[in-house]
C-alpha cells in the first residue's frame, strides 16, 4: 500500500515539474493580430528570430549606455543586462515603448520606444 501512494504522489509531482511553463504575452498580443504579426517578424541584424510573443514583452526599465548602447531590466529587482548591438533593432515600432525579447536572461532582441 505504502508502495503505491509513493508512486501515485511521485507520478503527480513529475506531471506538475513536467508541464511545459510559457511566458504570456504582452495585452493585445494576439499571435494572429497585426501587432502578433510584427513580434513574429521581428529578426536581429544577424537575421536571427527574436522568438515570438510570449519572448517578447515591455521591460521593467532600460536605459541607453555610453559603451553598451543599452540595457534593459526584465522586472524590478533584477540585474541590468547588457543588449548586444547587433539585436538592437532600428525600426518601426508600432507598441510605442520599449520592447526586450528576452530568454534565459539573454536579450535576443531589444527595439527602442517609438521616437515622437
Amino acid at each position: 500500500m505504502h508502495a503505491v501512494l509513493h508512486a501515485i504522489v511521485w507520478l503527480c509531482l513529475s506531471g506538475v515539474l513536467l508541464t511545459p511553463v510559457h511566458a504570456a504575452p504582452p495585452a493585445g498580443a494576439d499571435p494572429n493580430s497585426e501587432l502578433g504579426r510584427w513580434f513574429q517578424s521581428l529578426r536581429n541584424s544577424n537575421g536571427e528570430n527574436c522568438c515570438s510573443v510570449a519572448d517578447c514583452r515591455r521591460p521593467y526599465a532600460w536605459r541607453q549606455t555610453m559603451s553598451h548602447g543599452y540595457q534593459v531590466q526584465e522586472d524590478e529587482g533584477t540585474p541590468w543586462l547588457d543588449v548586444p548591438s547587433v539585436n538592437i533593432l532600428r525600426r518601426q515600432n508600432p507598441y510605442g515603448d520599449a520592447i526586450a525579447c528576452i530568454i534565459g536572461g539573454w536579450v535576443r532582441c531589444f527595439v527602442p520606444p517609438s521616437e515622437t
